[in-house]
């Protein structure tokens, strides 16, 4: 009997997580091809008149497909996707949601959206997959 309850002990040491590696995740939207078009994106509200459009929220995750054959280390993800697990994921651009948000206001009349604001999400399935969430209220300024 001790000799099950060292193998067991010994097992579950063994399965222990004993150094997670420092990350960190950032990205960058530049804005300039909105701004020299006439088209303004800001944290803050707009002080001058503007005719209300609407409100946004737009939440994208990326695309992901399982892999065939990981175990045996043959399946390798296509370019524009890296691996998680065993699942292909695509590379997502916060830019993409960005321009997809820019695209619907521009469609809609207006010239601005205030209160903007992008955040990181993630799935709660898995495989998690990290995606990006745009609001904002976009208006036109008169």
């Amino acid at each position: 009997m001790k000799k099950i309850a060292i193998l067991f002990c010994l097992l579950l040491t063994g399965c222990q997580v004993t150094h997670i590696p420092r990350t960190s995740t950032s990205f960058i939207i530049d804005f300039a091809k909105y701004s020299n078009s006439g088209f303004l994106f800001t944290p803050d509200g707009y002080s001058g008149k503007f005719k209300t459009i609407a409100q946004i929220s737009v939440t994208i995750y990326p695309a992901a497909y399982q892999l065939p054959s990981v175990a045996a280390g043959t399946a390798k993800p296509p370019k524009g996707y890296y691996q998680v697990d065993n699942y292909a994921v695509e590379k997502l651009d916060p830019a993409y949601i960005v321009d997809s948000v820019y695209t619907m206001a521009k469609n809609m009349g207006a010239d601005c959206i205030m209160n903007f604001s992008i955040h990181t999400v993630w799935t709660k399935s898995s495989p998690i997959l990290t995606g990006y969430e745009v609001s904002g209220f976009a208006v036109k300024r008169e």
